[in-house]
């Protein structure tokens, strides 16, 4: 079948280039990335890859742009036939070495207003927000109150996963809601549809019921994410927690990792991360393998996800003792394969007290 190049205008190109996602490979049937995003804030998702970090466009052509904003390669979009994909294709280079684009089947599902569960926007809200995912052994009844209601940087969502009599004895957030037919991220998926009150915040975090911490420390994390412009990080653990990654234990000399890696425990979005991976949330029922895919659709900026040292939480219960272990490797093992998430733990430097 013979190509033919076409010339959308700009506008046209942007919303073809934003709203779906692409196979990006070499003619040779080398595949680079099973599912590259193009986020319209310039940036490019779905690869860890220096060369691969920013896109924009000049005139007919998508310009790929790398660590330090110089050119790397341009495409021109190919229409392949009445009804095909849409592709796009290297310029100027052997036509058997050149780089593609090809669309591909969004696996991502971004919550809809009409499937969710409403909340009423508060009338006076905090600039961060803390959803938690909690039943009647929640540890947030005993998180310690060492500053006042008043001096909260952060409202509480809870979304309920126990039965409806509990619910009325035991939530108490600015906001609470009972879901107790799904598990934590798929039910949290309902709550985060575009407009909706918990998207109007800075940035949000999705701790589970056996942290145990403080609100001081609740308030030092954001204020932490916030000044070093974090898209996505965690508070690290108390080395007295039972856990999981070497990772995420605190380095108390620290004040911040850099990493690769924030775990499902208590990771933390700002709002332009949530956009980009809400549409995860659902894919996983045991939430194993989410926190091997969200640096991957971020695009693994290096100085942008990070693990707070600054801010200990204790994990109090052990791991995998809720929950088929053999379902959650499936579960994380998949996720890895379908967007090609290595398993991989880095540092890339940090920040010292």
């Amino acid at each position: 079948m013979t190509s033919v190049f076409v010339h959308p205008s700009s506008n046209h190109l942007v919303e073809v280039l934003v709203h779906r996602p692409w196979l990006f490979g070499i003619a040779n049937r080398v595949l680079i990335s099973p599912y590259l995003v193009f986020h319209r804030d310039g940036q490019i998702g779905g690869i860890d890859d220096a060369r691969f970090r920013k896109w924009t466009l000049d005139e007919d052509s998508v310009i790929f742009l790398d660590e330090s904003g110089s050119r790397t390669m341009a495409f021109r979009v190919c229409e392949l036939g009445t009804n095909a994909r849409v592709a796009l294709a290297e310029c100027n280079t052997n036509i058997n070495m050149a780089h593609f684009l090809l669309e591909t089947e969004s696996l991502l599902v971004y919550p809809q207003k009409e499937d969710s569960s409403v909340l009423t926007p508060l009338p006076k809200r905090r600039p961060n927000l803390v959803v938690l995912r909690a039943g009647k052994s929640s540890m947030h009844t005993s998180w310690l109150k060492d500053i006042t209601d008043t001096e909260r940087n952060w409202d509480l969502c809870i979304s309920w996963y126990d039965d409806a009599e509990s619910f009325s004895q035991y939530a108490a957030g600015e906001y609470n809601v009972l879901q107790n037919e799904l598990k934590k991220f798929q039910s949290i998926h309902k709550l985060l549809y575009s407009g909706g009150a918990l998207r109007e915040y800075d940035y949000v975090a999705f701790p589970d019921d056996d942290i145990d911490t403080s609100w001081r420390d609740i308030n030092l994390m954001f204020e932490i994410a916030k000044c070093h412009k974090l898209m996505l990080c965690q508070p690290a653990l108390h080395r007295s927690s039972f856990y999981s990654h070497q990772i995420t234990l605190q380095q108390s000399d620290k004040r911040l990792r850099y990493t690769n890696f924030v775990e499902v425990m208590f990771p933390v979005f700002s709002q332009a991360a949530l956009e980009r991976c809400v549409g995860s949330f659902p894919l996983s029922e045991s939430s194993w393998g989410l926190d091997q895919l969200w640096p991957r659709l971020l695009g693994g900026h290096r100085y942008q996800i990070g693990v707070i040292d600054a801010v200990a939480v204790r994990h109090t219960r052990p791991v995998g003792g809720s929950y088929d272990q053999t379902k959650a490797f499936a579960d994380k093992y998949r996720l890895m394969h379908q967007f090609s998430a290595p398993e991989d733990y880095q540092e890339f430097g940090f920040i010292v007290i």
